[in-house]
């Protein structure tokens, strides 16, 4: 039995499930609205994530090459 609480809801959001448990969840998921409701939340949260991070790297400066080591260039 899945609650909403269940760790492997957001695993399946993720794609780390095994065959055998992503059928477990998707089976809960067809039956339980609780269920159903608490995966689009994550969703959506997940989404922003990748978002924010997405907006991030794109607004972020490069580095450019620089190795660990390196002496600074102004010495």
């Amino acid at each position: 039995m899945f609650d909403k609480s269940d760790p492997r809801l957001i695993a399946y959001l993720l794609g780390e499930l095994d065959e055998a448990e992503a059928k477990l969840v998707s089976e809960a998921l067809l039956s339980n609205q609780e269920l159903q409701a608490e995966l689009q939340q994550l969703q959506a949260v997940v989404s922003q994530v990748q978002n924010v991070f997405e907006s991030e790297l794109q607004t972020t400066p490069s580095l450019g090459h620089v190795s660990i080591g390196d002496p600074p260039s102004d010495i």
